[in-house]
């Protein structure tokens, strides 16, 4: 059937994906770029996990347009995931921009998460976290940005903490303490 068709090249469009990750390099990554407008979900998933093989500092531009562009939350929760792992200073401001900008609440706390765990390593994190707290609307966010501030290195987090204790929300200043 024309279905079944159209799995079979999505499907060799996933391998090819695969591949060029492994490849690596600038043209590899140029290729993946245009995987990105991909009509098929699942296509646009893997070539964001193929970015994050491909070359991870000059992926994150990549993965970066995926996060503000595409329409799927399973494709930027994938953005995150891989910019998490990649785990840099370079991972750092795509993952604010989707924390404070995303209007998915699972993808803003999926980037919180991933900025809690980059903030173990980079401690201008909490600066951020910090700005986003103060934004957030949904209490599930704020308790996950709470929690992403106490990891932070050299408890860079602490006045930011002080701030949440005060929160108007009971759970929030629990999770603050």
């Amino acid at each position: 059937t024309m279905d079944d068709g159209i799995e079979r090249i999505a499907a060799v469009r996933i391998e090819t994906a695969r591949g060029l990750g492994e490849i690596g390099g600038r043209q590899a990554l140029e290729v993946l770029g245009i995987g990105l407008d991909d009509r098929n979900v699942t296509v646009r998933k893997r070539v964001v996990e193929a970015l994050r093989w491909a070359g991870t500092v000059f992926s994150v531009p990549y993965i970066q347009e995926a996060l503000r562009n595409d329409r799927d939350v399973g494709v930027r929760l994938e953005s995150v995931r891989m910019l998490r792992k990649i785990g840099t200073q370079f991972s750092i401001q795509p993952l604010v921009e989707t924390l404070t900008g995303d209007r998915d609440v699972s993808v803003r706390l999926a980037a919180a998460d991933a900025l809690g765990e980059i903030g173990k390593k980079e401690i201008q994190v909490a600066q951020f976290l910090g700005e986003a707290y103060r934004q957030e609307k949904d209490t599930g966010v704020k308790l996950e940005i709470v929690g992403s501030l106490g990891l932070i290195r050299n408890r860079s987090g602490l006045p930011y903490l002080r701030e949440a204790m005060l929160d108007r929300n009971p759970t929030v200043r629990i999770r603050a303490t």
